[in-house]
């Protein structure tokens, strides 16, 4: 029986390594996509489900393309105030609650560059919410959306 030279088995024994990190830190692409039904229309969106990416947002893209967006989930105590920090493009915001639009900002203007954090607008609801969805401007009045809509997540 003919035996590995010890050195043959440590570089197999790294390359298993390796390719196990690798599958371990590259993510699959989803399976599934993200959408928002509202008032008929489609809104595939990504979802901002860490503090991170809320924090983020769609900061410092240079346009939201028709028909997309971004969904943020709270919880009830937590306040759904939205800035426009890092913004190049103006968008409308929904707040939704228990699954119907509470208030909505229409094409609301990023700021401009340079703006000190202390000095720039937060957008709130009037009531509470536990959704936010960020959508391109225009969005509200082209789809007739209304406070007291229906919103429902839907995977495809």
């Amino acid at each position: 029986m003919q035996t590995f030279p010890k050195k043959t088995f440590i570089v197999i024994l790294i390359i298993i390594f390796v390719g196990a990190l690798i599958l371990y830190l590259v993510p699959f692409p989803q399976t599934k996509a993200h959408y928002v039904a509202i008032r008929g229309a489609m809104v595939k969106v990504e979802i901002a489900d860490t503090p991170h990416r809320r924090a983020e947002g769609l900061r410092g893209r240079s346009y939201l393309p028709e028909g997309a967006g971004m969904a943020f989930f709270f919880d009830h105590s937590d306040d759904p105030a939205i800035w426009m920090k890092g913004m190049r493009f103006p968008i409308d915001i929904l707040w939704v609650r228990d699954g119907k639009v509470v208030d909505m900002g229409e094409n609301v203007s990023p700021v401009l560059p340079g703006t000190p954090d202390a000095l720039m607008p937060q957008y709130r609801p009037d009531s509470v919410a536990d959704m936010v969805l960020e959508v391109e401007a225009g969005f509200v009045q082209k789809n007739n959306i209304q406070r007291g809509d229906m919103v429902g997540l839907v995977y495809k």
